[in-house]
């Protein structure tokens, strides 16, 4: 299994999927069904699924891993794990309930099991984005700020705790907390600058210069984050996002409204097309009501 395994991870860094694809259904040939090996193989098929957008074959990969582990591995990380593929699927699918069934079932293992944990921060994350777009913006602060605070102990001066202070600020946005936000994105400013921290960031920005009244500023702010995204990665999920929150704002103007339609038709474009992103690092796209 060990060259198989170093095969597989080569393939998938390639992007070759058809290839680790095909290993892993041989693989999963020499396993027993009903064992650990095999649904660590349906994980990774899972996650090769989930960034090609085939949603169907994802979720089918993750209930059988899932069974198996609430079978063989009950209240473990690895039944957590499971739990929250399942729970990131059906967000993909825009499914939110389902979603918030399946991460807080996660969650709740997480937190009794590993309370202080980066994988229990990220789940926060998770669940504070779903409960966003549930509209329960209350129980998405706390979430967020519960991510945060795990961050700040155990992963100071690093990208993701950046994303979350960006995460925070983006729902104080939304809820026109104006000082709160820019607080809060101040602080971002002060840790590494890594792409998706840098897209985040704009965005966010963006959004707070807008509730201010600073349309123009805004859509400046915006266009840099959309034209470093698709400098660096191309057609991502993350773009489209980037690119219906420009439109959102360049509707506003007649003379920008033919503009504001081509980025919706590039964003849909994209949606059908690429690879969904993971809910850790998404850039919180709603701009302010």
């Amino acid at each position: 299994m060990g060259n198989s395994t170093s095969k597989i991870n080569r393939y998938i860094r390639q992007h070759n999927y058809n290839a680790a694809e095909k290993e892993l259904f041989c693989e999963l040939s020499k396993v027993e069904e009903m064992s650990l090996a095999a649904a660590n193989l349906h994980d990774i098929l899972l996650d090769i699924y989930f960034r090609l957008g085939r949603m169907e074959d994802a979720m089918k990969h993750g209930q059988m891993s899932l069974a198996t582990k609430q079978k063989l591995a009950p209240d473990s990380m690895d039944l957590a794990r499971a739990l929250s593929n399942i729970g990131c699927i059906y967000y993909e699918r825009k499914e939110y309930e389902q979603s918030l069934y399946f991460l807080e079932g996660s969650q709740e293992i997480r937190e009794r099991l590993k309370p202080e944990s980066l994988e229990t921060a990220i789940g926060y994350t998770n669940l504070s984005l779903t409960l966003g777009d549930l509209h329960r913006v209350k129980e998405s602060y706390e979430k967020a700020l519960q991510a945060l605070r795990i961050k700040e102990k155990i992963a100071p001066n690093s990208s993701t705790l950046a994303i979350s202070y960006i995460c925070v600020a983006a729902i104080a946005i939304q809820t026109h907390q104006i000082d709160v936000a820019a607080g809060y994105l101040e602080t971002a400013k002060r840790f590494p600058k890594t792409h998706d921290v840098t897209v985040c960031f704009l965005n966010n920005l963006g959004n707070l210069q807008a509730t201010k009244g600073d349309r123009q500023g805004c859509i400046k702010l915006q266009r840099q984050a959309c034209e470093m995204e698709k400098k660096n990665l191309g057609d991502s999920v993350i773009l489209a996002t980037l690119y219906e929150s420009l439109a959102f704002y360049l509707e506003e103007n007649a003379e920008t409204q033919e503009e504001a339609r081509s980025f919706r038709t590039q964003a849909i474009a994209i949606r059908y097309s690429k690879v969904p992103q993971s809910l850790e690092t998404r850039c919180k796209k709603a701009p302010p009501s």
